[in-house]
């Protein structure tokens, strides 16, 4: 809801004489109406024109001329208004949890402009108070101002961004009916998805039935696990609206990173490692891995950066070199002239193996929509998450594939020379095998294990057979001759 001074305000920014748009003393009784297809009643006139109050299913009401024609566009909130002369006005809630100065609402009556008129072009916005922004344009012919008016609270800040154009012949006219009208609007009711939310249904990964999740019964959701490489087993779920302009994402699918190890590992370059080639790259904590693993909406304005150390303690680390770093950022952009909010979360994990170090994007949250919904669509991406869960059979079986394939390697009965500990997903023990891969290749070093005690050796690699004995003495030959009677030949690991 305005300032109570709003309407003063509105109508000076507009260029108007206050009295004009307050109606009042010598005006001719008012009458019962009918705006096109909603039953209303009048409740005054201004400037001799007949209003009527106008409460619309769709969660707001206003007062308005019996002639104007009324639309609002259910998925970004803005409500239109036409008269027959054909004057418009544009009116469209605003809401963010942070508090507005002068010059955030100029960027964000600036952003807001291609949603207000999409055919109107319009110069820099400036400041009339601390909580008004107003900013000149044109749609045609025609002249146009857009003004921002809003109110600090605890919870971040509200109002409504609108805009009049008309005419030179009605402009005079019209004026004073548009401030009127704008002075009016209330939004009514919960914010669309908040006061009921959407039904959901469990969804299964249909590539490996790894996991499930519930997502809005009647949206598109589509991915599940993949694999890079036959070491990496990621997921990603996308979720869409039916109209398309609502989008969960939740998502470990990005590549795993190499940290530079100059000058046999630059920057920029990568580190073949099997079938995957890791890019070689700084470690980028929290948000700033965001940039490198995504590709944001052209045009997009950052509003929040926060570091969420609250979520990287969730997070349990697999060794003391190894640590999760969290955050989140919040943004807009103007996508089909209508404004959308975006939210991201990310958590980046470092990984240190002995001498390795390599990281990843441990998990990233998203979900964008329209300015409007964006708080509901967030709740449907806590939702998401709140509910994903692993398939405890793929699991299990995921676990028996990585150790059956390390102790073919290996040829070890029981153990498997430190490539799985018991207490690390599959997912982080092949992550440690990459490390271990590349470290050796940086180091001039191999793994070799004995198949009957299942001990793993880290050797030199200049020998191209390495045997042990019971004191578990390593040499290494040339040729496949046993250095003795007492010496067994180790298995190399690749």
């Amino acid at each position: 809801m305005r300032v109570s001074s709003f309407q003063l305000g509105l109508a000076a920014c507009l260029g108007l004489v206050a009295s004009s748009a307050c109606g009042g003393g010598g005006s001719p009784s008012p009458t019962t109406t009918t705006l096109k297809g909603t039953g209303v009643t009048t409740t005054t006139t201004v400037g001799g024109a007949a209003f009527s109050h106008h409460n619309d299913p769709g969660g707001f009401s206003l007062d308005a001329p019996a002639s104007w024609t009324v639309v609002q566009d259910t998925h970004t909130g803005r409500v239109g208004l036409t008269a027959p002369d054909g004057a418009q006005v544009a009116i469209l809630p605003v809401y963010t949890p942070q508090n507005l100065t002068a010059q955030d609402g100029a960027l964000t009556l600036k952003q807001l402009g291609p949603a207000l008129f999409p055919q109107a072009t319009w110069q820099a916005p400036s400041p009339v108070s601390d909580t008004v922004v107003r900013m000149q344009g044109a749609q045609g012919s025609n002249q146009a101002v857009a003004v921002l008016t809003w109110k600090q609270t605890s919870a971040g800040a509200a109002g409504d961004a609108d805009a009049f154009t008309a005419d030179d012949a009605h402009r005079a006219a019209d004026a004073p009916l548009a401030a009127r009208i704008m002075a009016s609007f209330r939004v009514r009711g919960a914010p669309k998805g908040q006061a009921e939310g959407p039904s959901y249904m469990r969804w299964s990964d249909a590539s490996e039935g790894a996991y499930s999740l519930e997502a809005p019964r009647g949206w598109t959701v589509t991915g599940g696990t993949t694999r890079p490489s036959s070491l990496l087993v990621h997921y990603t779920t996308a979720m869409t609206s039916p109209d398309g302009t609502e989008r969960v994402t939740l998502s470990n699918d990005y590549p795993f990173f190499t940290v530079p190890l100059p000058p046999v590992l630059p920057e920029g370059g990568s580190y073949s490692v099997g079938d995957y080639s890791s890019p070689v790259r700084s470690y980028a904590a929290g948000t700033s891995a965001i940039p490198i693993v995504l590709q944001l909406p052209a045009g997009v304005q950052q509003d929040a950066d926060r570091p969420r150390p609250d979520f990287a303690a969730l997070i349990p680390t697999l060794g003391s070199g190894d640590h999760i770093d969290a955050g989140e950022i919040e943004y807009h952009f103007v996508e089909g002239g209508v404004l959308y909010k975006g939210y991201i979360l990310c958590l980046t994990e470092a990984l240190s193996i002995g001498s390795a170090n390599d990281w990843q994007v441990w998990g990233l949250y998203r979900a964008e929509a329209p300015a409007t919904d964006i708080l509901a669509v967030e709740a449907i991406l806590g939702h998401a998450v709140a509910t994903f869960a692993r398939d405890p059979v793929w699991a299990a079986r995921q676990a028996q594939t990585e150790a059956q394939q390390s102790k073919i390697i290996a040829q070890a009965q029981d153990q498997i020379g430190g490539i799985i500990n018991s207490g690390w997903q599959a997912r982080q023990s092949a992550e440690d095998e990459i490390s271990r891969r590349r470290e050796n290749a940086t180091l001039g070093t191999v793994d070799v294990v004995d198949s009957q005690t299942g001990t793993t050796f880290k050797v030199d690699d200049s020998a191209s057979y390495y045997w042990t004995d019971a004191q578990g003495d390593v040499l290494g030959t040339t040729t496949d001759t046993t250095p003795s009677a007492d010496f067994r030949l180790l298995l190399t690991r690749p």
